[in-house]
């Protein structure tokens, strides 16, 4: 485990630089490839618009010479360069030691944070890994928070998240989070739907 965490911002044999707003990951191409759906299609049709390009290219610019090859990539002569803006370098870094060890901690990260990104780069264990860390760590008075937060974006965290409230609504109906549910959720876009979910799967669990 500990080997393949050293390659991790090897700068000696890495050949792509991840670039995020607060700091940059040395990792490797064949890692991201093979641990990610994403990265695979990214770098395959990145592969396509450079052959594309070639053969419209009338110059003779070599592999050698700086190309921006879609708006988030650069290739240079070290590294395929790839920015991403939308999350910090520590989570993402927990991502990647995930891609190489098949191991992550949730100690010290937020789980729900850790399954956007996965669910994103499309890498399905890990995601499911982070999936059950959430469940674990519901409780009666933070659920309905996380559920009209985020959890309703994803039909898996909905269902746990709604399941969650209907098993334990008699003590979760007292919390002050589910008394100022519909306050507090004023205008919001799936309240609606939400709430009669979770009605019609309490009628359904008294009618068992």
């Amino acid at each position: 485990m500990s080997t393949w965490i050293g390659q991790i911002n090897n700068i000696e044999n890495a050949n792509i630089q991840l670039n995020f707003n607060d700091g940059f990951i040395l990792t490797h191409k064949s890692i991201l490839i093979k641990r990610s759906e994403y990265f695979r299609k990214f770098f395959h049709d990145a592969k396509e618009t450079k052959e594309k390009k070639r053969k419209l290219d009338t110059t003779t610019t070599t592999a050698t010479t700086t190309t921006t090859t879609t708006s988030n990539t650069t290739m240079n002569q070290n590294f395929v360069i790839i920015n991403i803006p939308d999350y910090p370098r520590q989570t993402f870094h927990e991502v990647i030691k995930f891609m190489y060890t098949d191991k992550i901690e949730f100690n010290n990260i937020i789980p729900f944070e850790i399954f956007k990104i996965a669910d994103y780069y499309l890498i399905p264990d890990l995601r499911q890994k982070a999936r059950i860390e959430i469940y674990k760590r519901l409780h009666f008075d933070n659920v309905v928070k996380v559920l009209f937060s985020e959890g309703y974006k994803w039909k898996d965290l909905k269902d746990d998240m709604v399941d969650y409230i209907v098993s334990h609504f008699d003590k979760i109906k007292d919390t002050p989070e589910y008394k100022l549910l519909a306050v507090d959720n004023r205008g919001h876009p799936a309240i609606v739907v939400l709430m009669q979910e979770i009605i019609a799967n309490l009628f359904y669990k008294k009618s068992k």
